[in-house]
């Protein structure tokens, strides 16, 4: 949920003053405004440094997320198969093992696929191209919880016995369920 609400408001927020302090100092970046407006280049570097380490916890997810979608996508085609056993299946001949990854040579193809359209993306629409995305995301998320939650709360509620409440409900079935096993269905 946080996804949703903190880039909303933060451009909400701050993102009009950031703005102003940008165009006046020349500033491109976050962290050039920083740097520039507390005239302290250690403090940009420190900024940048900060951005690198936060979001490349948040790029690993996304980047595993969309080779796993990739992957599931293109899980019945028969020529995704080949071209990925045929261009990394040579890696588990050599002696290099694939055992670690989810999924073998479909994963790693997928996750190159996914990493060079991201890189060109984002090379091709620079950072503009990048917040618009963003800013599309949070809206259609937004859009997306509005839906199904009053979806979501009538289906409970229709489930519920009589003489508990919908969310009363859900939330002792939730308590009940157990998360299944690796290697179990």
């Amino acid at each position: 949920g946080s996804y949703m609400v903190v880039p909303i408001c933060t451009m909400g927020f701050l993102g009009k003053r950031l703005n102003q302090v940008a165009r006046i100092s020349g500033s491109i970046t976050v962290p050039d405004v920083l740097r520039d407006r507390f005239n302290s280049r250690n403090f940009g570097l420190l900024a940048v440094l900060l951005i690198v380490f936060f979001m490349s916890f948040n790029l690993i997810a996304q980047f595993k997320a969309g080779s796993l979608i990739l992957k599931t996508l293109l899980a019945d085609v028969d020529a995704f198969h080949g071209i990925s056993r045929g261009l990394f299946g040579s890696m588990t001949a050599v002696g290099g093992s694939l055992e670690g990854l989810p999924g073998g040579p479909e994963y790693l193809l997928c996750l190159l696929t996914f990493g060079i359209a991201v890189i060109i993306y984002t090379a091709y629409g620079g950072f503009h191209a990048v917040v618009w995305t963003d800013v599309m995301q949070g809206i259609v998320m937004i859009i997306g919880v509005l839906i199904m939650l009053p979806l979501a709360i009538s289906l409970v509620a229709s489930q519920a016995p009589a003489n508990t409440s919908g969310l009363q409900h859900a939330t002792e079935s939730m308590a009940k369920m157990t998360p299944p096993r690796k290697g179990t269905a």
